[in-house]
């Protein structure tokens, strides 16, 4: 008499279970698009830091060989980086 409440409750337990397995597996698959993506943008951001420093010496006195130094070679390495990432992560 006991046998089918058992049979749905174990089937209901193991539908439970993949659900939340499949959740699990959709949710860490989304991190790891979301990370993707990030590692896509790091080479555009880091060419933006160069060219941020590029600019503040343009307001400001501190017109170095130095400085415009290591402003294009941020963006020299920002743009090989970003042609590195996108060729690895596509």
């Amino acid at each position: 008499m006991n046998f089918p409440i058992i049979f749905s409750l174990k089937n209901f337990s193991d539908r439970f279970i993949i659900t939340l397995f499949a959740a699990e597996n959709k949710q860490n698959k989304l991190k790891i698009d979301t990370m993707n993506t990030l590692m896509k943008s790091l080479g555009v951001v880091i060419l933006l830091v160069g060219v941020g420093i590029l600019i503040s010496t343009a307001f400001t006195d501190l017109r170095s060989n130095t400085v415009l130094s290591a402003g294009l070679i941020t963006i020299i390495v920002g743009f090989l980086v970003h042609i590195f990432l996108n060729k690895k992560f596509e």
